[in-house]
């Protein structure tokens, strides 16, 4: 039953987030990426099965000083849109790395899905007009 208190704790941390952005730099901890990481997964388990995503990890600094849930809320939303905007007809592959960068930490997520232009064009017509959508 570990990881279903672990689950209700990522749920219970993400949903603090939404409650109090303004605490949004507040209690910096040593977090460990690979478990904020697991969170995460386990919190978008159904999807990642559904998909059939592989989310590799490369972490370089496994460690930064920020407020856990802060963390997760963001790891969280990058893996969701990988999800979410995946390519059609293609599994996800979701790479999560993290690397030191003179005193700084860097954390990127990439994936194969449709990518920024793609989501942007299906919003411009072919003569370059954005289109807008009503509300239904």
């Amino acid at each position: 039953m570990l990881s279903l208190r672990n689950l209700r704790s990522a749920v219970a941390e993400l949903t603090d987030i939404r409650e109090s952005d303004t605490d949004f730099a507040r209690e910096a901890e040593r977090v460990n990426f690979g478990n904020v990481l697991e969170y995460a997964q386990l919190a978008l388990k159904d999807q990642i099965h559904e998909t059939g995503a592989q989310v590799r990890a490369e972490i370089d600094e496994p460690e930064v000083r920020l407020p856990r849930k802060n963390l997760r809320s963001v790891l969280y939303n990058l893996l969701s849109n990988a999800l979410k905007y995946r390519a059609p007809g293609r599994a996800p592959e979701i790479l999560v790395r993290t690397a030191i960068s003179g005193e700084d930490t860097l954390l990127s997520v990439s994936d194969n899905g449709r990518g920024i232009y793609a989501f942007v064009a299906s919003y411009i017509d072919e003569a370059g007009v954005p289109r807008l959508k009503s509300a239904s």
